[in-house]
Protein backbone atom coordinates (compact mmCIF):
# COMPACT_ATOMS: atom_id res chain seq x y z
CA UNK A 1 0.00 0.00 0.00
CA UNK A 2 1.02 3.49 -0.75
CA UNK A 3 2.25 6.16 1.57
CA UNK A 4 -0.39 8.48 0.11
CA UNK A 5 -3.34 5.40 -0.02
CA UNK A 6 -2.45 4.63 3.40
CA UNK A 7 -2.98 8.40 4.42
CA UNK A 8 -6.25 9.44 2.35
CA UNK A 9 -8.84 9.25 4.68
CA UNK A 10 -7.15 11.27 7.26
CA UNK A 11 -8.94 14.18 7.75
CA UNK A 12 -7.62 17.06 8.40
CA UNK A 13 -9.91 19.70 10.61
CA UNK A 14 -11.02 23.10 9.75
CA UNK A 15 -9.40 25.76 11.82
CA UNK A 16 -9.70 29.29 12.93
CA UNK A 17 -7.65 31.86 13.34
CA UNK A 18 -6.86 33.02 16.98
CA UNK A 19 -5.07 35.99 18.43
CA UNK A 20 -2.28 35.26 21.59
CA UNK A 21 -1.56 38.10 23.21
CA UNK A 22 1.06 37.42 25.92
CA UNK A 23 1.08 39.84 28.58
CA UNK A 24 4.20 39.92 29.09
CA UNK A 25 6.66 43.61 29.19
CA UNK A 26 6.30 46.23 26.84
CA UNK A 27 8.38 47.42 24.19
CA UNK A 28 11.51 49.94 26.47
CA UNK A 29 13.36 53.03 24.58
CA UNK A 30 16.64 50.67 24.15
CA UNK A 31 18.64 53.05 22.20
CA UNK A 32 17.63 55.67 24.98
CA UNK A 33 18.79 53.26 27.65
CA UNK A 34 21.92 52.06 26.25
CA UNK A 35 23.31 55.36 25.66
CA UNK A 36 22.35 56.41 29.35
CA UNK A 37 24.47 53.66 30.72
CA UNK A 38 27.05 54.38 28.38
CA UNK A 39 26.83 57.96 29.56
CA UNK A 40 26.29 57.01 33.85
CA UNK A 41 28.15 54.57 33.64
CA UNK A 42 31.68 55.94 31.53
CA UNK A 43 31.47 52.80 29.85
CA UNK A 44 33.82 54.60 27.11
CA UNK A 45 35.13 56.60 29.39
CA UNK A 46 38.89 55.01 29.13
CA UNK A 47 39.17 54.32 25.06
CA UNK A 48 42.50 55.71 23.85
CA UNK A 49 42.13 57.85 20.35
CA UNK A 50 42.42 55.39 17.76
CA UNK A 51 42.48 51.95 19.69
CA UNK A 52 40.41 49.57 18.07
CA UNK A 53 37.07 48.09 19.39
CA UNK A 54 35.62 44.71 18.36
CA UNK A 55 31.82 44.48 18.93
CA UNK A 56 29.97 41.01 18.96
CA UNK A 57 27.74 39.38 16.59
CA UNK A 58 26.29 36.82 16.83
CA UNK A 59 23.64 34.55 14.59
CA UNK A 60 20.38 34.78 15.89
CA UNK A 61 17.52 36.83 14.37
CA UNK A 62 18.54 39.38 17.30
CA UNK A 63 15.45 42.19 17.33
CA UNK A 64 17.03 45.69 16.30
CA UNK A 65 20.36 44.11 16.13
CA UNK A 66 21.84 46.55 13.54
CA UNK A 67 20.59 49.01 15.34
CA UNK A 68 22.35 48.61 18.77
CA UNK A 69 25.53 47.80 17.39
CA UNK A 70 25.64 50.91 14.97
CA UNK A 71 24.66 52.97 18.13
CA UNK A 72 27.60 51.29 19.95
CA UNK A 73 29.86 51.59 16.74
CA UNK A 74 29.08 55.28 16.45
CA UNK A 75 29.89 55.92 20.41
CA UNK A 76 33.42 54.11 20.26
CA UNK A 77 34.21 56.75 16.97
CA UNK A 78 33.19 59.46 19.33
CA UNK A 79 35.17 58.51 21.71
CA UNK A 80 38.15 58.21 19.26
CA UNK A 81 38.14 54.85 18.74
CA UNK A 82 37.63 52.86 15.67
CA UNK A 83 35.23 49.74 15.99
CA UNK A 84 35.12 46.91 13.96
CA UNK A 85 32.48 43.74 14.10
CA UNK A 86 33.16 39.95 14.42
CA UNK A 87 31.03 37.16 13.78
CA UNK A 88 30.77 35.91 17.40
CA UNK A 89 28.49 32.63 16.82
CA UNK A 90 30.61 29.31 17.25
CA UNK A 91 30.37 26.99 14.38
CA UNK A 92 27.14 28.67 12.44
CA UNK A 93 27.64 29.28 8.83
CA UNK A 94 29.25 26.46 8.01
CA UNK A 95 32.48 27.23 10.21
CA UNK A 96 33.93 29.26 7.63
CA UNK A 97 34.76 33.03 7.31
CA UNK A 98 33.00 33.21 4.69
CA UNK A 99 29.62 31.48 5.91
CA UNK A 100 30.29 33.68 9.30
CA UNK A 101 29.97 36.78 6.61
CA UNK A 102 26.79 35.72 4.88
CA UNK A 103 24.94 34.91 8.22
CA UNK A 104 25.67 38.38 9.04
CA UNK A 105 24.29 39.94 5.82
CA UNK A 106 21.30 38.20 6.18
CA UNK A 107 20.57 39.79 9.74
CA UNK A 108 21.27 43.03 8.20
CA UNK A 109 24.54 43.27 9.18
CA UNK A 110 26.98 44.99 6.29
CA UNK A 111 29.71 47.08 6.79
CA UNK A 112 27.11 49.80 5.17
CA UNK A 113 24.47 49.64 7.86
CA UNK A 114 26.79 49.82 10.68
CA UNK A 115 29.21 52.19 9.35
CA UNK A 116 32.56 50.53 10.11
CA UNK A 117 34.40 47.04 9.49
CA UNK A 118 33.63 43.36 9.66
CA UNK A 119 36.63 41.28 10.34
CA UNK A 120 35.15 37.66 9.66
CA UNK A 121 37.83 34.54 10.36
CA UNK A 122 37.88 31.19 11.87
CA UNK A 123 41.39 31.91 13.74
CA UNK A 124 41.81 31.73 16.96
CA UNK A 125 44.63 32.10 20.45
CA UNK A 126 44.22 30.43 23.17
CA UNK A 127 44.00 32.74 25.82
CA UNK A 128 44.29 30.56 29.08
CA UNK A 129 42.97 26.95 31.05
CA UNK A 130 39.94 26.56 33.09
CA UNK A 131 39.82 25.42 36.50
CA UNK A 132 38.50 22.05 34.60
CA UNK A 133 41.40 21.97 32.85
CA UNK A 134 39.57 23.12 29.48
CA UNK A 135 41.65 25.16 27.24
CA UNK A 136 40.09 28.76 26.12
CA UNK A 137 39.89 30.19 22.81
CA UNK A 138 39.02 33.53 21.34
CA UNK A 139 38.67 34.79 17.96
CA UNK A 140 41.88 36.34 16.74
CA UNK A 141 40.74 39.48 15.46
CA UNK A 142 38.95 39.88 18.73
CA UNK A 143 42.29 38.66 20.66
CA UNK A 144 44.61 41.55 18.74
CA UNK A 145 42.06 44.46 19.37
CA UNK A 146 42.17 46.85 22.38
CA UNK A 147 38.81 46.22 23.87
CA UNK A 148 36.02 44.19 22.93
CA UNK A 149 32.02 45.08 23.83
CA UNK A 150 30.25 41.32 24.17
CA UNK A 151 26.25 41.93 22.64
CA UNK A 152 23.84 39.31 22.98
CA UNK A 153 20.13 38.25 23.58
CA UNK A 154 19.45 36.82 26.78
CA UNK A 155 17.24 33.99 26.53
CA UNK A 156 16.47 30.31 28.01
CA UNK A 157 18.33 27.16 26.10
CA UNK A 158 16.26 24.82 23.94
CA UNK A 159 19.07 21.83 25.60
CA UNK A 160 19.89 22.55 28.82
CA UNK A 161 19.31 24.28 32.31
CA UNK A 162 21.65 26.25 34.07
CA UNK A 163 21.90 29.91 35.97
CA UNK A 164 23.72 31.09 32.74
CA UNK A 165 21.87 30.20 29.10
CA UNK A 166 21.79 32.04 26.05
CA UNK A 167 23.35 35.31 26.49
CA UNK A 168 26.44 37.94 27.43
CA UNK A 169 28.24 35.01 29.42
CA UNK A 170 27.38 32.05 26.36
CA UNK A 171 28.59 34.82 23.90
CA UNK A 172 32.28 35.32 25.45
CA UNK A 173 32.76 31.62 25.63
CA UNK A 174 31.03 29.61 22.54
CA UNK A 175 30.64 32.85 20.48
CA UNK A 176 33.80 34.07 20.51
CA UNK A 177 35.34 30.81 20.99
CA UNK A 178 34.33 30.22 17.40
CA UNK A 179 34.23 26.73 16.66
CA UNK A 180 37.43 25.66 18.75
CA UNK A 181 36.36 26.95 21.31
CA UNK A 182 32.44 25.96 21.05
CA UNK A 183 33.46 22.69 20.79
CA UNK A 184 35.67 22.65 23.62
CA UNK A 185 32.20 24.08 25.70
CA UNK A 186 30.36 20.75 24.18
CA UNK A 187 32.67 18.31 24.27
CA UNK A 188 31.54 16.73 27.31
CA UNK A 189 27.85 17.05 26.75
CA UNK A 190 25.23 18.80 27.57
CA UNK A 191 25.10 18.28 31.46
CA UNK A 192 28.03 19.96 32.34
CA UNK A 193 27.44 22.58 29.75
CA UNK A 194 26.64 25.00 32.44
CA UNK A 195 29.18 24.60 34.66
CA UNK A 196 31.61 24.65 31.62
CA UNK A 197 30.34 28.56 30.06
CA UNK A 198 30.56 29.85 33.63
CA UNK A 199 34.48 28.30 34.43
CA UNK A 200 35.68 29.74 30.69
CA UNK A 201 33.77 33.09 30.87
CA UNK A 202 35.88 33.56 34.06
CA UNK A 203 39.10 32.83 32.16
CA UNK A 204 37.78 35.59 29.33
CA UNK A 205 37.21 38.13 31.86
CA UNK A 206 40.65 37.50 33.71
CA UNK A 207 42.17 38.73 30.20
CA UNK A 208 40.86 42.31 30.78
CA UNK A 209 40.14 42.12 27.10
CA UNK A 210 36.26 42.89 27.73
CA UNK A 211 34.90 46.20 28.28
CA UNK A 212 31.62 45.38 28.82
CA UNK A 213 28.80 43.72 27.66
CA UNK A 214 25.07 44.56 26.51
CA UNK A 215 22.60 41.93 27.04
CA UNK A 216 18.78 42.42 25.87
CA UNK A 217 15.48 40.57 26.49
CA UNK A 218 12.40 40.56 23.94
CA UNK A 219 8.83 39.94 23.99
CA UNK A 220 6.23 37.92 22.75
CA UNK A 221 6.28 40.02 19.57
CA UNK A 222 10.22 40.53 19.03
CA UNK A 223 10.05 43.62 20.39
CA UNK A 224 13.27 44.25 23.04
CA UNK A 225 11.21 44.92 26.29
CA UNK A 226 14.79 44.92 28.20
CA UNK A 227 18.39 45.90 28.16
CA UNK A 228 21.20 46.18 30.19
CA UNK A 229 24.26 46.68 30.38
CA UNK A 230 27.72 45.01 32.87
CA UNK A 231 30.84 45.85 33.52
CA UNK A 232 33.44 42.55 33.63
CA UNK A 233 32.82 42.05 37.29
CA UNK A 234 28.97 42.25 36.69
CA UNK A 235 28.36 40.22 33.53
CA UNK A 236 26.98 37.41 36.28
CA UNK A 237 24.97 38.99 38.03
CA UNK A 238 23.58 40.93 35.15
CA UNK A 239 23.09 38.22 33.33
CA UNK A 240 21.32 35.35 35.85
CA UNK A 241 18.83 38.71 36.14
CA UNK A 242 18.31 39.16 32.36
CA UNK A 243 17.41 35.83 32.17
CA UNK A 244 14.89 35.39 34.69
CA UNK A 245 13.73 38.44 32.75
CA UNK A 246 13.18 36.26 29.67
CA UNK A 247 11.61 33.58 31.24
CA UNK A 248 8.56 35.73 32.39
CA UNK A 249 8.79 36.69 28.85
CA UNK A 250 8.91 33.80 27.25
CA UNK A 251 5.70 32.87 25.02
CA UNK A 252 4.35 29.23 24.72
CA UNK A 253 1.63 27.72 22.83
CA UNK A 254 -1.06 28.54 25.53
CA UNK A 255 -2.31 25.07 25.94
CA UNK A 256 -1.58 22.38 28.14
CA UNK A 257 -2.47 19.44 25.62
CA UNK A 258 -2.25 19.59 21.93
CA UNK A 259 -1.87 16.12 19.30
CA UNK A 260 -0.62 17.64 16.39
CA UNK A 261 1.46 21.30 15.42
CA UNK A 262 1.98 22.90 12.04
CA UNK A 263 4.94 24.72 11.66
CA UNK A 264 5.09 26.80 8.09
CA UNK A 265 8.59 27.07 8.93
CA UNK A 266 12.38 26.87 11.09
CA UNK A 267 15.25 28.46 11.12
CA UNK A 268 18.75 29.05 12.71
CA UNK A 269 17.64 32.19 12.43
CA UNK A 270 14.43 31.82 14.73
CA UNK A 271 15.88 29.59 17.08
CA UNK A 272 18.87 27.62 17.33
CA UNK A 273 17.18 24.28 17.57
CA UNK A 274 15.49 25.92 14.66
CA UNK A 275 12.17 26.50 16.66
CA UNK A 276 12.25 27.52 20.24
CA UNK A 277 11.54 23.84 21.90
CA UNK A 278 10.94 25.73 25.03
CA UNK A 279 7.98 27.36 23.52
CA UNK A 280 6.34 24.10 21.81
CA UNK A 281 7.30 21.33 24.38
CA UNK A 282 10.10 19.52 23.11
CA UNK A 283 13.70 18.64 25.14
CA UNK A 284 13.95 20.44 28.40
CA UNK A 285 10.39 22.07 28.06
CA UNK A 286 8.02 21.15 30.79
CA UNK A 287 5.19 22.03 28.98
CA UNK A 288 3.15 22.32 26.80
CA UNK A 289 2.91 18.36 25.76
CA UNK A 290 2.88 18.25 22.22
CA UNK A 291 2.04 14.91 20.51
CA UNK A 292 3.62 15.32 17.11
CA UNK A 293 4.54 18.44 15.48
CA UNK A 294 4.72 17.99 11.18
CA UNK A 295 7.37 20.77 9.87
CA UNK A 296 6.07 22.42 6.20
CA UNK A 297 9.89 24.29 5.42
CA UNK A 298 12.76 25.47 6.15
CA UNK A 299 13.22 29.94 6.10
CA UNK A 300 14.85 31.38 3.61
CA UNK A 301 17.05 33.38 6.23
CA UNK A 302 18.58 29.41 7.23
CA UNK A 303 19.80 29.01 4.65
CA UNK A 304 19.61 25.35 3.86
CA UNK A 305 20.90 25.08 8.07
CA UNK A 306 17.89 22.59 9.22
CA UNK A 307 19.48 22.75 12.99
CA UNK A 308 16.52 21.65 15.01
CA UNK A 309 14.69 19.38 12.16
CA UNK A 310 15.49 16.14 14.35
CA UNK A 311 13.20 17.72 17.17
CA UNK A 312 10.09 17.12 14.27
CA UNK A 313 8.46 13.92 13.73
CA UNK A 314 7.09 14.75 9.81
CA UNK A 315 8.71 17.05 7.73
CA UNK A 316 8.09 17.44 3.44
CA UNK A 317 9.89 17.41 0.58
CA UNK A 318 11.40 20.34 0.61
CA UNK A 319 12.92 20.42 4.04
CA UNK A 320 14.76 17.35 2.84
CA UNK A 321 15.79 18.86 -0.72
CA UNK A 322 16.98 22.80 1.54
CA UNK A 323 18.70 20.78 3.88
CA UNK A 324 22.26 21.84 3.54
CA UNK A 325 24.36 19.22 5.13
CA UNK A 326 27.64 21.79 5.18
CA UNK A 327 25.69 24.37 6.67
CA UNK A 328 24.02 22.11 9.35
CA UNK A 329 26.32 19.25 10.42
CA UNK A 330 29.19 21.31 11.63
CA UNK A 331 26.81 22.91 14.02
CA UNK A 332 26.14 19.79 15.58
CA UNK A 333 29.57 17.81 15.31
CA UNK A 334 30.75 20.91 17.44
CA UNK A 335 27.76 21.08 20.20
CA UNK A 336 27.26 17.12 19.68
CA UNK A 337 23.58 17.42 19.88
CA UNK A 338 23.41 14.43 16.78
CA UNK A 339 19.78 14.05 17.97
CA UNK A 340 18.81 17.86 16.57
CA UNK A 341 19.97 17.09 12.79
CA UNK A 342 18.74 13.55 12.81
CA UNK A 343 15.96 13.14 9.86
CA UNK A 344 12.27 13.11 10.44
CA UNK A 345 9.62 11.13 8.69
CA UNK A 346 10.29 12.80 5.40
CA UNK A 347 6.57 12.67 3.58
CA UNK A 348 6.14 14.18 -0.19
CA UNK A 349 4.07 17.63 0.13
CA UNK A 350 2.98 19.73 3.40
CA UNK A 351 -0.62 17.45 3.10
CA UNK A 352 0.76 14.12 3.87
CA UNK A 353 3.25 15.55 6.31
CA UNK A 354 0.23 16.98 7.96
CA UNK A 355 -2.10 14.09 7.96
CA UNK A 356 0.94 11.66 8.99
CA UNK A 357 1.34 13.50 12.00
CA UNK A 358 -2.59 13.40 13.05
CA UNK A 359 -2.34 9.46 11.95
CA UNK A 360 0.49 8.97 14.62
CA UNK A 361 -0.54 11.39 17.54
CA UNK A 362 -2.59 8.43 19.60
CA UNK A 363 -6.22 10.16 19.17
CA UNK A 364 -8.65 7.67 18.71
CA UNK A 365 -11.38 9.98 16.45
CA UNK A 366 -8.88 11.90 13.93
CA UNK A 367 -12.25 14.47 13.83
CA UNK A 368 -11.69 15.49 17.41
CA UNK A 369 -7.67 15.71 16.96
CA UNK A 370 -6.35 19.16 18.91
CA UNK A 371 -4.42 21.00 15.91
CA UNK A 372 -2.37 24.27 15.92
CA UNK A 373 -0.92 25.83 13.20
CA UNK A 374 2.09 28.13 13.52
CA UNK A 375 4.13 30.51 11.14
CA UNK A 376 7.23 29.62 13.59
CA UNK A 377 7.90 30.19 17.13
CA UNK A 378 8.95 33.63 16.87
CA UNK A 379 5.48 34.64 15.60
CA UNK A 380 2.80 33.14 18.07
CA UNK A 381 0.95 36.21 17.96
CA UNK A 382 -1.83 34.87 15.51
CA UNK A 383 -2.68 31.21 15.30
CA UNK A 384 -4.78 28.44 13.60
CA UNK A 385 -6.39 26.16 15.80
CA UNK A 386 -9.23 23.42 15.25
CA UNK A 387 -12.76 23.38 16.78
CA UNK A 388 -11.38 20.70 19.66
CA UNK A 389 -9.08 23.80 21.30
CA UNK A 390 -12.12 26.38 20.91
CA UNK A 391 -13.40 26.02 23.89
CA UNK A 392 -10.12 26.36 25.39
CA UNK A 393 -9.60 29.62 23.65
CA UNK A 394 -12.25 30.98 25.11
CA UNK A 395 -11.44 30.26 28.76
CA UNK A 396 -7.85 31.50 28.43
CA UNK A 397 -7.09 35.23 29.09
CA UNK A 398 -4.62 35.88 26.46
CA UNK A 399 -6.40 34.30 23.42
CA UNK A 400 -9.19 35.28 20.99
CA UNK A 401 -10.67 34.20 18.20
CA UNK A 402 -10.87 36.43 15.35
CA UNK A 403 -13.76 35.49 13.94
CA UNK A 404 -16.11 32.52 14.01
CA UNK A 405 -15.36 31.37 10.67
CA UNK A 406 -13.43 27.79 10.35
CA UNK A 407 -11.93 27.33 7.14
CA UNK A 408 -10.58 24.54 4.97
CA UNK A 409 -6.72 24.12 4.69
CA UNK A 410 -6.09 24.71 0.58
CA UNK A 411 -3.57 22.72 -1.26
CA UNK A 412 -2.40 23.31 -4.68
CA UNK A 413 -1.61 20.61 -6.76
CA UNK A 414 1.49 19.38 -5.20
CA UNK A 415 -0.62 19.09 -1.95
CA UNK A 416 1.61 22.55 -0.96
CA UNK A 417 -0.43 24.77 1.64
CA UNK A 418 -2.14 27.68 -0.74
CA UNK A 419 -1.40 30.56 2.11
Amino acid sequence: MSIASLLKDIPIPELTRVKYDFHGQPACDYKKILNEQIDEKKLLHGIRAGASIGITAGSRGVANLPTIIKEIADRIKQAGGVPFVFPAMGSHGGATAEGQALVLKKLGITEESIGCEIRSGMETVEVGISSTVLPVYMDRFAWESDGIIAVNRVKPHTTFRGGHESGIVKMLVIGMGKQKGAEICHQLGFKNMAKNIEDLAKVVLATKKVIFGVGVVENANHQICGLDTALPEEFFEKDAKLLKCAWDNLPRLPFNKVDVLVIDEIGKEISGTGFDTNAVGRANADRPEVTRIAVLNLSEKTAGNANGIGRADTATKKVFERFNFEETYPNAITSTAVESVKIPMILENDELAIKAAIKMSLVLDYSKVRLVRIKNTSSLGEMYVSGALLEEVKKHPDTDVFDKNFVTMVFDDNGNVVS
